[in-house]
């Protein structure tokens, strides 16, 4: 299938060197199908020096701005796989053991396949990394999409990202997706390696007192917006509030 993988991407000129862009060399993803975002000319510049040979695109500063950007800045329709700029590995469930994964564009087909047979524009990867929770399955119902990695048919400006600071925006573009479709996909035997929050740079860059306060106006968003989708999460141990999605039919 002819996709294209989109990274945006903040002050990670080098650090996306040894993680996804190792990750998808490793995985045999040509080059020319790789785009990398970013938010100044100062950015690009850096970018291009440390990553030759890369697209590297001036966008927009902020996560769902980078990411409303790149839905605009390709035509609809088009076939795209969106990455963090912080992958550090993918694995495939065998059996009961998680193993390196070896064939990402056989899965890259596969989720675009589920979505054109069910209907559905998103598709991603199961949401841990941990062999317990997961299973050989791929489903179709409404469940959550990562928002680190994730498949898309670009649907352009009629599904576009209305959170302002980044916080759950993967949370709402799934539900989004979902209204739209009532189907997306995902592949349970599959997870990614990242490292959420860890290093300099990112698009999330913020103190923990300001990240509280998002956090807690994102989930009240979410509350508010779509009660009949979401719930708190009652076993969230961390300080941040969490929300859990509705089993729907």
């Amino acid at each position: 299938m002819e996709y294209q993988v989109v990274i945006p991407s903040y002050r990670r000129a080098r650090a996306i060197k040894d993680k996804t862009l190792r990750v998808l060399h490793l995985q045999n993803i040509p080059k020319n199908r790789i785009h990398i975002f970013v938010a100044s000319e100062s950015e690009k510049a850096e970018y291009e020096s440390e990553n030759p040979g890369y697209k590297v695109i001036l966008g927009v500063l902020g996560l769902v701005q980078q990411r409303n950007f790149i839905q605009l800045y390709f035509p609809v329709g088009t076939l795209l796989l969106s990455l963090d700029d912080d992958v550090e590995g993918l694995s495939v469930l065998e059996g009961e053991k998680l193993r390196p994964l070896s064939g990402l564009e056989n899965i890259i087909n596969i989720g675009f396949s589920e979505c054109l047979k069910s209907g559905a524009r998103l598709w991603s990867i199961y949401p841990v990394h941990n062999a317990f929770f997961m299973k050989h399955t791929i489903t179709t119902d409404f469940k959550f999409c990562i928002g680190s990695f994730f498949g898309f048919i670009n649907p352009g400006t009629e599904i576009l990202n209305p959170s302002p600071d980044g916080c759950k925006e993967d949370y709402i573009r799934t539900i989004l997706f979902w209204k739209a479709d009532r189907s997306v996909v995902r592949i349970n035997y599959v997870a990614h390696k990242t490292n959420y929050g860890g290093g300099s740079g990112g698009l999330q860059v913020a103190s923990t007192e300001s990240r509280m306060e998002k956090e807690v106006d994102a989930v009240r968003y979410l509350l508010t917006n779509y009660p009949e989708l979401v719930r708190l999460n009652p076993r969230r141990k961390s300080p941040f509030p969490e929300v859990l999605l509705k089993r729907r039919k």
